[in-house]
């Protein structure tokens, strides 16, 4: 409630006319709770995780998302938009617009479905296209109700807002030692593995690890990639100085955050976005020369001064880079093994089970290279080559190639806002690239940010391509002038005239 009425309040002085506040009022509730639900983990498992892992005999550390239907604070806002939108569509006073770029989600829902039924366990597969289900609904809600670009505004305040929430509870976490579930014991158990678990010292050195709402350290370093470039662009396109100080310090209490997750490849896409926006900045004149000739001293010269520090941070917790390592090459056989199918969705970490070594999951073993497939596959790119095939992980990363060329052509605009939301998607997904590398990602408040973005770039997208072809219409067609006519014609000869 905080959250949206600060935004409306913002949204006041953007706006002069009454009646187009008082409907963007409505239309920014409902954004402002879509994000807002989706970007907090708060939910109630069906049933007993523990009990569906004892069932199937898996032995995998899996979030519950990945075992059990679960119901998120993000349903219940989401159910009472999609009543809303049903009425809209129900009495035509809008129309329900389904971007070509869905055909390749809606051809990777049949492939799963093909490839759930020959699973090792066919019920993890459904569990999983139940999740992917949910994302695509928010995908296509967000794409066909964003109507006003004066909304973007109103959009990037909540996204800040909520940046601004994941790293003081991240740096509250780890200064307290806060590890709770939010919610805390009241909705039952919604974790097989204790969150607090983060917050103790880990081997290797590494340190304490923290997070915010998504209840994981690299999940929380996956949020804050997808929402630091924002801070991150509107700091260095502003010209006030209120603004500046504002986004500047969200953009340096996000990093800091970030830091505190001890996720070492969300750390690297950190630094491949932040020097991709620098770039899209100096290209879009939001730096003056000079400011390019001081940003690139001030750069040189941190990465000399923290070079020491940075090597350290990546070279500790050397056991799991060996247990990764065993996991990939694991992989690396059941894809060639399922190049086409896959072991289907959300089966790989059940299917690494044939693969290991004799005894891999006894608690005699001391070499953790051993024990690799208690945990799961730790890079998504190669979690989804092995789950979907080569088939199914083409139109998946298809969708996303696609909407990347169209955040592209959105960096472009005249707009500045719509450029904003073009390059924030286009740093947000290389950042979060790399994290996939060596990182799964099973937490459902980044994936439902994820696709959120996906269908605020395509919204823009449509409504730029509109645009666009009406203004070639009008350039290019003009009404027909019988005088204009009339007078060429006689100008060539009487009888055109006449005729």
């Amino acid at each position: 409630a905080i959250v949206v009425e600060a935004v409306l309040r913002i949204g006041k002085r953007a706006l002069k006319n009454r009646e187009n506040r008082t409907v963007l009022r409505k239309e920014t509730k409902r954004i402002a709770a879509t994000i807002a639900a989706g970007n907090v983990d708060v939910k109630k498992t069906l049933m007993d995780g523990l009990e569906i892992m004892d069932k199937l005999d898996l032995i995998a550390i899996t979030p519950t998302s990945q075992l059990v239907l679960e119901i998120r604070l993000s349903d219940l806002v989401l159910v009472v938009l999609l009543l809303h939108w049903a009425v809209l569509l129900a009495t035509r006073r809008t129309q329900f617009k389904l971007p070509r770029v869905s055909l390749l989600v809606l051809g990777l829902m049949l492939w799963s479905a093909l490839s759930s039924m020959l699973a090792m366990h066919p019920y993890l597969g459904f569990i999983e296209m139940s999740n992917q289900l949910r994302y695509f609904v928010v995908f296509l809600y967000v794409a066909n109700n964003l109507r006003d670009v004066r909304m973007l505004a109103l959009v990037g305040c909540v996204l800040l807002a909520m940046l601004s929430l994941q790293s003081g509870l991240t740096a509250t976490r780890y200064v307290f030692g806060f590890g709770e579930f939010l919610s805390g014991g009241a909705l039952g158990r919604t974790q097989v593995v204790d969150t607090t678990e983060h917050l103790n010292v880990v081997s290797g050195g590494g340190g304490k690890r923290a997070f915010g709402t998504v209840l994981s350290p690299r999940g929380t370093a996956a949020h804050m990639l997808l929402l630091l470039p924002w801070p991150m662009l509107l700091f260095l396109h502003s010209r006030k100085h209120w603004l500046r100080l504002v986004t500047g310090g969200m953009f340096a209490a996000g990093t800091v955050a970030l830091l505190l997750t001890y996720s070492r490849s969300a750390f690297l896409g950190y630094l491949l976005a932040t020097a991709m926006g620098i770039a899209l900045a100096i290209r879009w004149q939001y730096v003056t020369r000079r400011g390019v000739f001081i940003l690139l001293f001030v750069i040189l010269l941190g990465s000399i001064t923290a070079a020491p520090a940075v090597i350290g941070f990546i070279n500790k917790r050397p056991d799991n880079v060996h247990v990764r390592m065993a996991q990939f090459k694991t992989a690396g056989m059941m894809l060639l093994d399922n190049f086409v199918l896959g072991v289907g969705p959300n089966n790989s970490s059940a299917t690494q089970r044939r693969y290991a070594k004799e005894a891999s999951s006894s608690e005699a073993v001391t070499d953790p290279t051993l024990k690799a497939d208690i945990h799961p596959i730790h890079s998504q790119h190669l979690a989804n080559l092995v789950e979907l095939g080569i088939v199914g992980a083409a139109l998946y990363y298809g969708f996303f190639f696609v909407v990347l060329r169209h955040a592209a052509r959105l960096t472009h605009s005249n707009e500045p806002l719509t450029r904003i939301v073009g390059a924030g998607y286009l740093l947000g997904t290389a950042g979060l690239f790399v994290q996939f590398l060596t990182d799964p990602i099973f937490e459902h408040s980044v994936l439902v940010l994820l696709w959120f973005l996906s269908g605020l770039v395509e919204a823009l997208h449509g409504r730029t391509a509109a645009t666009s072809s009406t203004d070639a219409l009008a350039a290019t067609t003009r009404p027909f002038d019988v005088n204009r006519w009339l007078r060429m014609s006689a100008d060539t000869g009487g009888n055109r005239a006449t005729q």
